[in-house]
């Protein structure tokens, strides 16, 4: 998996298209957003909330 990311950023990048890649970076920052909260929850033991 990771490394259909990296050639499609490679490629993105060779030829200078943003459309070649599979996410956006609002995309991203919200999955890495997430990632992080679940594990805070897993740690606290609670619900956390997420504001975006």
């Amino acid at each position: 998996m990771i490394w259909l990311l990296v050639r499609d950023f490679v490629q993105s990048l060779a030829q200078q298209d943003v459309k070649l890649l599979t996410s956006t970076i609002d995309e991203s920052i919200e999955s890495h957003v997430m990632a992080f909260m679940v594990e805070e929850s897993r740690k606290q033991g609670k619900i956390m909330k997420i504001k975006m």
